[in-house]
């Protein structure tokens, strides 16, 4: 096992690593293997730790030639309260949209904000009687909704958040876009965990935006048979669904 974390003596800042900030490098076997390894060393449980893996490594030829190590970084996550959502935050959360759609030049135009709860996201749903309007703030493949959410998500953080505490998650729709598009990754995930029962081999999804390629994963979550990891970066970030035997976080 490698690990790559900047000290001199791993074994005298073993026990500083159990609430050390830091994150570390671990390398292993197996992916399981350097998280295992890299669990241990901070002290720390799984649900605990955010988990990157940075290379997945191979066995090589009869699991002796060319192998290669899994690399992993784990992070200690930072122990942060969530928000409870209130009426004032309601208030505040419809002013903010309001005046971002105003900005965009849509003042005059008549819609309904509905703002709820449902467990630890705070779902807003903006229903636009003229389905241009609507569809205008949706833009290509959800993107001007998707930025809108951003816009507002941030502000809100900005307004609520501190080093103590951590505003709830908000999800916007337009006319039921996302339940639509829901809909179809559902009929894609069916598709795909077929094809990977046939063939025993990884899937790999069409590029998704955050929400989507996290959709993903909370329908396989409680798999026995598959498992999801996203890779890539930006534009390009896809969902893998892979057999329950290759290893992954």
């Amino acid at each position: 096992m490698k690990i790559k974390w900047g000290l001199k003596n791993l074994n005298k800042e073993k026990n500083k690593s159990q609430t050390s900030s830091s994150g570390i490098e671990v390398e292993g076997k197996t992916v399981e293997d350097a998280i295992q390894k890299g669990l241990e060393i901070l002290g720390l449980p799984r649900e605990k730790v955010e988990i990157k893996i940075l290379d997945e490594g191979t066995s090589g030829l009869f699991g002796l030639m060319g192998s290669k190590s899994a690399k992993v970084r784990l992070q200690p996550k930072q122990s942060i309260k969530k928000i409870e959502f209130n009426s004032d935050m309601g208030k505040f959360l419809k002013k903010c949209i309001v005046d971002l759609i105003g900005l965009m030049g849509l003042k005059r135009q008549k819609y309904e904000i509905e703002v709820k709860q449902e467990q630890d996201v705070v779902q807003v749903n903006l229903s636009f009687p003229e389905e241009k309007t609507g569809s205008l703030l949706i833009g290509k493949n959800g993107k001007t909704l998707q930025a809108l959410n951003t816009v507002v998500q941030s502000i809100f953080n900005h307004k609520y958040k501190d080093s103590q505490n951590k505003p709830p998650r908000i999800s916007i729709d337009i006319n039921n876009y996302n339940l639509r598009q829901e809909q179809k990754i559902k009929d894609i995930v069916n598709r795909a965990i077929k094809i990977v029962s046939k063939t025993k081999k990884p899937y790999t999804l069409q590029p998704m935006n955050p929400r989507m390629r996290r959709f993903v994963h909370l329908i396989l979550k409680d798999s026995k048979e598959f498992q999801t990891v996203s890779e890539g970066e930006g534009p390009n970030r896809r969902v893998v669904i892979k057999p329950k035997s290759d290893i992954s976080v």
